[in-house]
C-alpha cells in the first residue's frame, strides 16, 4: 500500500510539472503544441499538454543594444560612421507571432540592425557632413522618429530612444577640418595684428594732436 500510494503520488507530481509552466517576470511565452504555437501570449503560471507541448520565452524587459554603422555617404560625398545605441522593447502582445515567424533570440539582427541601417541611411544621407555636427540633436531625433516609423510595420519592436556615439569621419573630411581650423587661427591671428597696427596708429594720432597743441 506504501509503494502504491509513493508512486501514485510521484506520479501525480511529475505530470503536474510536465503540464505547467512559468514565465518569469520580465518575459512572456508562447505555448507551442506538436508544431503549432499559440495564439495567446502567456504571463507568470500557465497550463500547457503534458508532453506534448512547451513554452518559448521572450524576454520583454526594456533592452539597450548596439549598432556599428558602415560608411554612410552624405550629401555633400562625404562619409561617416557611428556607433549607435538603441533603448527598446519588444512586444508582449506580439511574442506569438514573433516565435511563429522568427528565431526570438535573432530578433535585433533580422528586425532592428536592418531597420536601424534604414533609419541612418535617411538621416544622414540626406544631410550634409558639417549639419551632422552641428545639428546632432536634431539628427538623432529624426533617426528615433523614422526608425519607430519602420518597427510599427510588424509592431514587435517599440523603440524607446537612439543615442549616438563614435562619429567616424573620412580621412579627407578630417584634413578639411583641420585645414578650416588653421585658417580660422590665421584669420584670429590676422585679426589681432589689425588691432594692433590700429592701437599703434592711434597711439601716433594721439601723439601728433598733443604736440600740435603744444605748437
Amino acid at each position: 500500500y506504501f509503494v502504491m500510494a509513493f508512486i501514485v503520488v510521484y506520479l501525480g507530481i511529475f505530470l503536474f510539472q510536465n503540464s505547467t509552466s512559468v514565465a518569469p517576470p520580465g518575459t512572456t511565452a508562447a505555448k507551442v503544441t506538436l508544431g503549432h504555437v499559440s495564439n495567446k501570449a502567456y504571463q507568470g503560471f500557465f497550463w500547457r499538454v503534458p508532453f506534448c507541448s512547451h513554452a518559448v520565452l521572450v524576454n520583454t524587459k526594456q533592452q539597450m543594444n548596439k549598432y556599428e554603422s558602415q560608411s554612410i555617404k552624405t550629401r555633400d560625398l562625404q562619409t561617416i560612421g557611428l556607433n549607435c545605441t538603441v533603448i527598446y522593447q519588444i512586444n508582449s502582445g506580439k511574442v506569438p507571432e514573433i516565435v511563429r515567424n522568427i528565431e526570438p533570440e535573432r530578433i535585433d539582427t533580422i528586425v532592428l540592425f536592418p531597420r536601424i541601417a534604414s533609419a541612418l541611411q535617411e538621416t544622414i544621407g540626406k544631410n550634409d557632413v558639417f549639419l551632422l555636427i552641428t545639428q546632432q540633436e536634431m539628427v538623432r531625433e529624426a533617426t528615433k522618429y523614422i526608425l519607430a516609423d519602420l518597427l510599427s510595420a510588424d509592431g514587435y519592436i517599440t523603440v524607446k530612444d537612439v543615442l549616438f556615439s563614435n562619429p567616424k569621419f573620412s580621412p579627407q573630411f578630417e584634413k578639411a577640418v583641420e585645414d578650416k581650423m588653421a585658417a580660422g587661427q590665421l584669420l584670429e591671428v590676422t585679426r589681432i595684428q589689425t588691432l594692433k597696427v590700429e592701437e599703434e596708429a592711434k597711439q601716433i594720432l594721439a601723439l601728433a594732436e598733443a604736440d600740435l597743441k603744444v605748437l
